[in-house]
């Protein structure tokens, strides 16, 4: 997911943006890519007046190491992120159209997920295992499958003086009937 902060100059939810972003997006790929789940160093920097998330794995592998030939990316949805008092962050998604399972779809945000998945990872390939909208009646689909693709080009190609990212695949969910755990075929 994408996450961004409902109130970007409220700094508690940017910071719990932040600490939602790292735990749900970075913390697991960053222990595949380094062989260990060193949550010290993240969590040494909640000592400071500030959060700073790290932005990148120290000395990621070459492109064919043993540890990664490539890394995946899903990519559904933005996902606006409160603070909230009672210790678990508020996520919601922003107005606009929403999947049937209520999720935003927010196709500029693929562009957004492999930028940063190729600035934390560099030199690594990426490949986007999954992704697409539930949308049972296609109200969405075929305008969500065009953007989308158009955002991967643009993170693909490269503009506006942002380099291009080396994506290797694409891999759309689901063009045909999709059996799922909680929800059968609906």
């Amino acid at each position: 997911d994408v996450y961004d902060p409902h109130n970007p100059l409220n700094p508690l939810d940017v910071i719990t943006t932040g600490l939602v972003r790292e735990f749900g997006n970075w913390a697991f790929p960053r222990a595949a890519v380094s062989g260990n789940f060193d949550m010290a160093q993240f969590l040494s920097a909640l000592n400071g007046s500030h959060v700073s998330v790290p932005s990148r794995v120290q000395d990621p592998p070459s492109v064919g190491s043993p540890v990664l030939d490539w890394f995946g990316v899903n990519y559904y949805t933005r996902t606006l992120v409160s603070f909230s008092s009672d210790g678990l962050p508020q996520l919601r998604p922003p107005p606009g159209p929403a999947g049937d399972n209520g999720q935003a779809i927010f196709p500029a945000g693929t562009e957004r997920i492999l930028r940063e998945t190729a600035a934390r990872f560099p030199g690594i390939p990426i490949v986007v295992t999954e992704n697409g909208v539930a949308d049972a009646q296609d109200r969405y689909r075929p305008q969500f499958i065009h953007d989308t693709l158009h955002y991967l080009d643009l993170a693909r190609f490269g503009h506006d003086g942002l380099p291009p990212i080396d994506i290797r695949g694409y891999y759309h969910w689901s063009l045909t009937d999709n059996f799922e755990w909680q929800s059968g075929y609906s």
